[in-house]
Parts: C-alpha cells; structure tokens; sequence
C-alpha cells in the first residue's frame, strides 16, 4: 500500500505519475492553477509529457496557489484521480512509434484538501524529491525485464 493524498491505496497497476510540465516554461514558472473553491480547489490547464498516465489513475500535479512572483513557495502538489470530471489524458506518439507519454488536460478539476501532498505553497520540495524517483524509471523500465504495457522500441 502506498499513501498518498492523506489515503492508503494499492501500489501496482493503479499506479501515480507525476504530472509536473507545462508546455512552453521551466518548473517553478508552472501555470496551471489551483484556485481555492468551497471544498478544495479547482485546478484547471494542462501538463505534458506525463510518462505512462494512460495506465495510471492518479496524477501528482504540481500547481501555482501563490503568485507567479513567488516561483517555487507559490506550488502546491495535489494528488489528482485521473478518472475526475474534467481530466482528459491524450497519448502523445513519438516517433519511434511509442505512446508511454501523455497530455493531460485539467479543465476545472475539483480536488478536496485532502489531496494536497505535503503543504500548501509548499509543493516545491514534494516535487524534487518525487520526480529524482520518477525520472529515473524511463532508463530501469527499457532495460529491465519488466514486460510494459507499450511495446519495446
């Protein structure tokens, strides 16, 4: 079991992905915005190259709640159910002809405070430390014997 989100879930195909580039901007730049609704927040944009998330029904989204000025203190990282109204996940084909890779569009998500991952305007340190973990998988995952769900290169 892994926690995650304040709740215990089972580890494996369920899997989370880290849903942390905005097109076109560096990390601590990031646009995608969480606004703070009745309940929770409404996250609303879109997060590109999120490594596996047509296989995943959680998403880690590192989104702005403070200003754009405050760069890195302005992120909260919220675990996200990628099967919510309002999520559309879109395979991106590369060109050796793999999918492994995904768009993820947030049209208003609702998320409660339950899922924020550590604390608000604090996602900056959440985000370090998952992606080291995250990014490392791509190079394991082609070289391990671990069958994938996307056919070898």
């Amino acid at each position: 079991m892994v926690v995650l989100g304040g709740r215990r879930r089972p580890a494996g195909r369920s899997g989370a992905r880290v849903g942390a580039s905005a097109p076109g901007s560096d990390l601590a730049a990031a646009r995608t915005r969480a606004v703070a609704v009745d309940g929770g927040y409404a996250i609303t944009d879109r997060k590109i190259w999120t490594s596996w998330a047509r296989y995943a029904t959680w998403c880690l989204v590192l989104a702005r709640t403070g200003t754009v000025a405050s760069r890195h203190r302005g992120l909260t990282a919220f675990a996200v159910d990628l099967r919510a109204p309002g999520v559309e996940v879109r395979a991106i084909e590369q060109a050796n002809g793999t999918d492994e890779l995904a768009e993820v569009t947030f049209d208003g998500v609702l998320v409660g405070p339950d899922r924020v991952v550590g604390e608000p305007d604090k996602g900056w340190r959440v985000a370090m430390d998952i992606l080291g973990h995250e990014r490392g998988t791509f190079g394991w995952f082609s070289s391990s014997s671990v069958t994938s769900p996307v056919p070898p290169c």
